[in-house]
């Protein structure tokens, strides 16, 4: 009888021990997913900043500063440009990409005529187009 008893108080041991470790388990889970709670809303807040803050930077990149690169001496960038500017007409991938190079050659002859402000204009609005292509 007493191996019986001891049998049984073994397994009902063995049970309570893993109830109490699933119940554990339990509250980790429960912190955890508070923690996961509270990590989301930081995150939805740290996005509302970005989107609030940088907006205006990216619409003077993207709407503003390309106004200030048309040139005569630039017709096919000028085209993309102002086709760019209308918000009825975007652009196509092949024109993103195209504009891009363009925007690169213009970065570099900025570059060799020590033409720094319009070297800075070229580069940011080239960032702008290579964070629309799709």
């Amino acid at each position: 009888m007493e191996i019986d008893v001891s049998l049984i108080l073994s397994i009902a041991g063995a049970v309570i021990a893993i109830i109490s470790f699933v119940i554990a388990r339990m509250g980790d889970a429960r912190k955890s997913e508070h923690r996961f709670t509270l990590i989301e809303g930081d995150l939805k807040l740290i996005k509302f900043e970005i989107e609030t803050k940088l907006a205006p930077v990216w619409n003077a990149i993207m709407t503003e500063l390309p106004k200030l690169l048309i040139s005569e001496k630039t017709p096919e960038l000028d085209k993309l440009l102002n086709k760019h500017l209308t918000n009825n007409n975007p652009l196509t991938d092949t024109e993103k990409t195209r504009t891009i190079e363009l925007l690169g050659i213009e970065i570099k002859r900025a570059v060799e005529d020590k033409n720094i402000g319009r070297a800075t204009t070229l580069l940011l609005v080239r960032s702008g187009f290579m964070g629309l292509r799709s």
